[in-house]
């Protein structure tokens, strides 16, 4: 470089998204001393974070906090042993997350940008989850657009899920201890069917909903893995990779 002038120093690694795993990815670049950057779009829902629900097994919940170092306590919302299928009862061990607290836990303060990122021949790494902004168009690939809302209940629920093999399917997820704030969420092959979806499982699961907190829509992956993963120094990751 010329005398005077400071050479720009590039960060060693670009994240395109922060959402679930562009956040896990930048913890654990962080936590390994490794230079990057990340960048996200600027959400317009209430809530900022797409979606509100998120539920896991709760054994493998506990075991990828001990792997990130995180106090999975913090973000369990509610611990259920069981759920409904269509009306059938099933044992499960699903813990509620808390999925804004989270990701926030994980940035750990790290500034997101908001620009368009300045892509070079450093590693991209594309979390841009069903868009796959950053990489080739998959091979096969099939997506569902989905509606997903907070509300308030005027009773307790448990986890419900709802298919129909020509429709869709629908979920609620406890988002309280009480379980009287849930997530409701459907997803649909066709547009037209998105509100058919939800009120099956709304009848189905007898819920009387109170208020609509806020609400918010999505396409969601509803196949994986998606080839190439891989294209020269870019490397998609977690629904970019329908994974």
């Amino acid at each position: 470089p010329e005398r005077g002038k400071r050479e720009e120093i590039m960060p060693q690694v670009t994240i395109c998204g922060a959402g679930l795993a562009g956040a896990t990815l930048a913890h654990l670049l962080k936590h390994k001393g490794i230079d990057f950057e990340i960048y996200d779009q600027i959400k317009p829902w209430k809530c900022g974070v797409e979606p509100c629900g998120f539920g896991i097994n709760y054994r493998s919940f506990l075991q990828i906090c001990e792997l990130l170092k995180l106090n999975p306590f913090k973000y369990v919302i509610r611990r259920d042993h069981f759920g409904f299928i269509d009306g059938i009862k099933v044992r499960a061990d699903l813990a509620t997350i808390d999925k804004p607290k989270l990701i926030f836990d994980l940035l750990e303060g790290t500034e997101r940008k908001y620009d368009k990122p300045k892509l070079s021949d450093r590693l991209i790494i594309d979390a841009t989850g069903s868009a796959r902004a950053y990489s080739p168009a998959p091979e096969s690939d099939f997506k569902v657009q989905t509606i997903q809302s907070r509300v308030k209940l005027s009773t307790a629920v448990s986890p419900w899920a709802h298919f129909s093999s020509s429709v869709g399917y629908a979920w609620l997820i406890p988002l309280s201890p009480s379980g009287l704030e849930v997530h409701l969420g459907a997803g649909a092959i066709k547009d037209g069917n998105l509100q058919e979806t939800r009120g099956h499982l709304i009848e189905r699961a007898r819920i009387d909903i109170k208020e609509v907190i806020c609400s918010c829509g999505a396409w969601i992956r509803a196949t994986g893995p998606i080839l190439p993963m891989v294209n020269r120094n870019t490397i998609a990751i977690g629904e970019a990779a329908g994974l």
